[in-house]
């Protein structure tokens, strides 16, 4: 399994042939699309909620035969414009020998509609599963006591999680889920932080802080193999 960031909570997962994008949003597309050719049209993009800096870029990145995994609600309100698998929580889907499962996420999901915030469902976190290695993207979201019951049912042994604070948990809380709650993950990955003011963090300080065996900080366009 190949993870490269590309930015905000955006990564391209790279797994058993296929291509999955996370939460595309991204300023420069263009720029991107050029360092990373396996943006145009992946096979599957995964959309944790419906906040603008998750799914803007969604638009600019599918392609015909893309497959749009989103929460129920979400993907209603989509499917007009993308080839949409709606999931509720705890529900999972098997794309070519992928399995990608929804988890609860601490947060709230909304789209802009003639002006007006309309709710489009449960936000939500994924698991995927390629049979080798199990990634939790926990999305946007705070702490919650059920990542326990994640951690010992799916043993995810690889985790991106927000560490920016403000609209998510911080590296504190961050910290303290992976000690804690999350004991299974090996190899953590932070997201969600820096993109602008309000989630201003240090990962190297979210590093140190849960030791830095566990966590590698991907800095902008760098990939992981894991």
């Amino acid at each position: 399994m190949k993870i490269t960031f590309v930015e905000h909570a955006c990564f391209i997962i790279e797994t058993r042939g296929k291509t999955i994008v996370t939460d595309p949003s991204i300023r420069d597309i263009e720029r991107a699309k050029r360092l990373h050719p396996q943006l145009n049209n992946p096979d599957i993009i995964l959309l944790s909620h419906g906040h603008g800096d998750h799914l803007s870029s969604a638009h600019d990145l599918s392609g015909a035969d893309t497959k749009v995994v989103a929460v129920v609600e979400l993907a209603e309100a989509l499917e007009n414009s993308f080839s949409t698998v709606a999931l509720n929580l705890g529900g999972c889907v098997d794309i070519d020998g992928v399995t990608i499962s929804l988890t609860k996420a601490e947060h709230t999901s909304s789209m802009k509609v003639d002006g007006k915030d309309i709710n489009v469902g449960a936000a939500c976190g994924f698991i995927i599963d390629d049979g080798e290695r199990v990634l939790y993207f926990t999305g946007d979201t705070a702490m919650f006591s059920d990542m326990k019951l994640i951690n010992d049912y799916y043993s995810p042994d690889v985790c991106i999680l927000p560490i920016g604070g403000w609209y998510t948990m911080d590296g504190k809380m961050a910290s303290f889920v992976l000690k804690t709650l999350l004991t299974n993950v090996k190899t953590a990955i932070p997201m969600h932080y820096d993109t602008f003011p309000a989630i201003k963090a240090d990962p190297y300080a979210f590093a140190k802080s849960v030791g830095k065996e566990r966590v590698v900080v991907l800095e902008k366009d760098k990939s992981l193999i894991v």
